[in-house]
């Protein structure tokens, strides 16, 4: 119970943290992209932590099996409230187990490179085995001598499902109780190989699910923000400055995975000036031809932000370049820096401070 109570605890923790960096838009703060590799390291740690998931797999084994009084009662365990507690243990172990990999599942989807994906599959991991680590120490005798004596009891246990580690001293009643299932075993057993399997395979599907749903998102933007604000200062060319204003994301991503911004005049998308990434380069850049029609390329940029690195959640997000030192090209056709820059998320959030306060009204989140 202590070891369970250490888990349960454990795994809240982990799942506060992990509902903690979301937002409004984004519960689970998931990256707004990852790059291929990331992406299936993902599904081999689902399906992995699938496989390695003992306890929830043992108990489903145990429920198949059943109650079995005989051989429980043999070994001198559980003789007060004998099923009720057999099913609160074997309820228990499901219980954390599912949770166990709800909390893999949560963490894997969270984490922005491979190397994450590895060590947060490892730590809860090793959070799962807790309940192992406690056995063993109580077979060794460090919760004393009633903790030994419980965990050599439970050792004792011969099961229905054979999993024995004493034939020794049986009673004629487990004897006879044995002989009389030894007519179905056979059968029982076969039946036995494919349920394990079963479950395995519709668990993994699930996660599978949710990773297709998430990944599905990640691929169309839905994590990144839908409207940005842009200001570019006129400080060495009048003619970038006339391109400030809102952009609006595209539906679908372009540019290995990353999303573009058309800017909006109006409801007026002539696609002649975009905010686009430039594989090339590595930069978010503002690109736009001399008419409506002209198809633009993101790498014949007029300004363009600080390089970006490509392997990096972050760039596949414009905002994260905000920050940064954005620059354009003079008259003589030099990069310099853009000395007044900036760009936010134009999205209404439901902030009071929104629109820059009460006398200027308020966003309403439709």
């Amino acid at each position: 119970a202590m070891m369970a109570i250490l888990q349960g605890i454990s795994f809240s923790f982990i799942m506060a943290d992990v509902f903690h960096g979301g937002t409004p838009s984004n519960v689970l703060g998931v990256p707004p992209n990852l790059s291929p590799f990331t992406h299936t390291i993902q599904v081999v740690a689902l399906l992995v932590s699938v496989i390695c998931q003992d306890d929830m797999l043992q108990s489903l084994n145990a429920l198949y099996y059943g109650y079995d009084e005989a051989s429980l009662l043999n070994a001198s365990i559980l003789r007060q409230h004998a099923r009720f507690r057999w099913y609160f243990s074997v309820l228990l172990r499901f219980s954390l187990g599912f949770l166990s990999l709800l909390v893999t599942f949560l963490v894997i989807m969270t984490s922005e490179t491979s190397s994450e994906v590895l060590l947060s599959f490892a730590e809860v991991n090793f959070i799962s085995s807790l309940d192992d680590i406690g056995f063993l120490l109580a077979k060794w005798g460090y919760f004393g001598e009633n903790g030994k004596k419980c965990a050599t009891l439970v050792l004792q246990a011969v099961h229905a499902s054979g999993d024995k580690t004493n034939n020794e001293d049986k009673t004629d009643e487990w004897k006879e109780n044995e002989a009389r299932k030894k007519g179905n075993e056979n059968s029982k057993t076969r039946r036995t190989i494919f349920f394990p399997s079963i479950v395995l395979l519709i668990t993994f599907l699930g996660l599978a699910g949710g990773w297709a749903y998430i990944f599905y998102c990640q691929k169309t933007g839905q994590f990144l923000c839908d409207t940005i604000y842009v200001q570019f200062s006129d400080d060495f060319s009048p003619e970038i400055s006339t391109f400030s204003g809102l952009y609006d994301k595209t539906p679908r991503a372009v540019n290995r995975g990353r999303v573009q911004y058309i800017e909006n005049r109006g409801n007026n998308y002539d696609g002649s000036s975009k905010l686009a990434y430039c594989a090339a380069d590595e930069t978010w850049t503002l690109s736009f031809g001399e008419s409506p029609k002209d198809e633009t390329d993101p790498c014949d940029w007029k300004t363009r932000s600080s390089p970006v690195d490509s392997a990096l959640p972050d760039s596949y997000d414009i905002l994260t370049t905000a920050m940064s030192t954005w620059f354009g090209k003079n008259k003589v056709g030099s990069v310099v820096p853009i000395q007044r820059f900036l760009m936010q998320c134009y999205d209404c959030t439901g902030d009071a401070e929104f629109c820059g306060g009460d006398d200027r009204g308020s966003c309403v989140v439709s």
